[in-house]
């Protein structure tokens, strides 16, 4: 949830938090009707046009938003995938009221602005009134007390994998809490960097910047760029930074149609090495941080470069910590490296374990392809695990993940009240909802992954015969 712009008339859907879905357009930049969204001649024009400038469409309305672009705090890729598209309901489910009321002057006070022909489905409009009948019912206001009991019993397993270690010298179990501890607390980094905690945004990206940065060694600014154009682009190949895991592991068969030869001939064992590969998240997702913010003077976008020197400061209170825990908490440095590398790759697991389940067995898209209105695409791409006790905790509460798609700024500790009336909606309107227990979807996931392999067996094989 990072500040965009806004506009609102009175009495648009926008000024109830709702609005129209997002369109797509058709390979070779001509626009066509796909689901709800039917855009006029005069708004392809504009949107087309050979200037280079950047359009998207909100509430009816079309903005040049070129400029913009580089101060996006949530970074430009996520606005480049709505290029020339109606980005509405993406808009406003990743967005506060003062950004809405922002966009609004803009369009009040700018030339450039000029109305756009979006029509509405009828799921799009019962997805509009349940949102604001949640917002009504107060279900975005997030519990204070619920979030601080989180971080609490957060920082208690660290103090339990600290006892385990230095006091039981317990190494590979002190290692593995501390792996957990790594991953709740990248669930309430989660949170608090899709602003579900405060309405004072400066506040979520401080306990961003504690829980993201100083806690798990990840930076809020790469992870929220990242992370926000998966919710806008969820599933769609090439557009979907989630999506994209070549040349190790292939999630669709676009994966394979671009693979080399001696990716699929890697590809083909991906069966077997599944789990132990995506073990490597965290130590993956901590190089690709310390890359960008080591980098981030050089970045286009003015708001990454504002965001280096605290969060340099950051990480670098996360390595001292991390390494004050191992050399003093172990007996010798080979058990203080091999501390190291079961925290790093049990939180990775712990992590990829839950993300994993939600969208890489589900249909993909390409960027050219026609796909459905926004809400149907979020529902279409992802999955529910049915809800428990323990696995609500596990999860973080993203095995709520449809509704946390639909609803990104929802506080986690109300998606589970969400979930029956977001069932309801999709049977009427005739769209599948799934919600299989945990070992179904990782059986699930692991035949997606299998079939996958000998896929690619079956092409590398014919490639051998061919040469």
């Amino acid at each position: 949830c990072n500040h965009f712009f806004g506009f609102a008339s009175p009495d648009s859907p926008i000024s109830r938090f709702r609005s129209d879905s997002s369109s797509n357009q058709a390979s070779g930049g001509v626009w066509c009707e796909l689901g709800s969204q039917i855009l006029s001649r005069m708004t392809v024009g504009v949107a087309t046009g050979a200037s280079g400038r950047v359009h998207i469409t909100v509430d009816g309305v079309l903005h040049d938003v070129t400029e913009w672009m580089a101060v996006h705090p949530g970074g430009k890729q996520i606005i480049e995938s709505y290029a020339g598209r109606d980005a509405t309901d993406v808009f406003v489910a990743m967005h506060s009221r003062a950004a809405l009321d922002q966009l609004k002057k803009r369009a009040a006070l700018s030339e450039d602005c000029v109305k756009a022909v979006v029509e509405e489905s009828p799921l799009d409009k019962d997805f509009r009134e349940l949102d604001a009948q949640l917002r009504r019912e107060g279900l975005y206001s997030a519990s204070k007390l619920w979030f601080a009991y989180k971080s609490v019993t957060t920082v208690g397993l660290g103090f339990v994998a600290l006892y385990l270690t230095a006091v039981l010298h317990q190494t590979v179990l002190g290692a593995l809490v501390l792996g957990l501890m790594f991953q709740q607390f990248g669930w309430l980094a989660h949170d608090c960097c899709h602003q579900q905690v405060f309405e004072n945004r400066k506040l979520g990206d401080v306990l961003g910047l504690l829980f993201g940065a100083v806690a798990n060694g990840f930076s809020p600014t790469w992870w929220k760029n990242k992370h926000n154009t998966h919710h806008a682009t969820t599933n769609v190949i090439g557009a979907d930074p989630d999506i994209d895991n070549m040349p190790y592991l292939a999630f669709d068969k676009f994966d394979l149609d671009r693979a080399r030869p001696d990716e699929l001939r890697l590809i083909r064992y991906q069966s077997w090495y599944f789990h132990p590969v995506i073990s490597f998240l965290k130590i993956s997702w901590c190089l690709q941080s310390l890359y960008f913010v080591i980098g981030a003077d050089r970045n286009p976008s003015l708001y990454f470069r504002k965001q280096q020197r605290r969060e340099a400061i950051c990480l670098g209170i996360h390595y001292t910590w991390l390494l004050l825990f191992a050399l003093l908490g172990t007996p010798s440095l080979l058990h203080a490296l091999a501390f190291l590398v079961i925290t790093q790759l049990a939180g990775g697991y712990f992590i990829a374990f839950v993300v994993l389940l939600n969208h890489m067995h589900l249909p993909k898209l390409h960027a050219n392809m026609k796909f459905p209105e926004w809400v149907k695409l979020q529902i279409a791409t992802t999955v529910d695990v049915r809800k428990g006790v323990l696995t609500d905790w596990f999860f973080g509460g993203l095995n709520y993940q449809i509704e946390h798609h639909c609803f990104p700024c929802l506080p986690r500790h109300n998606l589970s009240k969400v979930q029956e009336r977001l069932r309801a909606l999709c049977q009427k309107h005739d769209v599948p909802f799934e919600d299989p227990t945990m070992g179904v979807a990782l059986r699930n996931l692991e035949l997606w992954v299998e079939g996958l392999a000998k896929q690619a067996a079956c092409r590398y094989a014919k490639i051998c015969e061919s040469s």
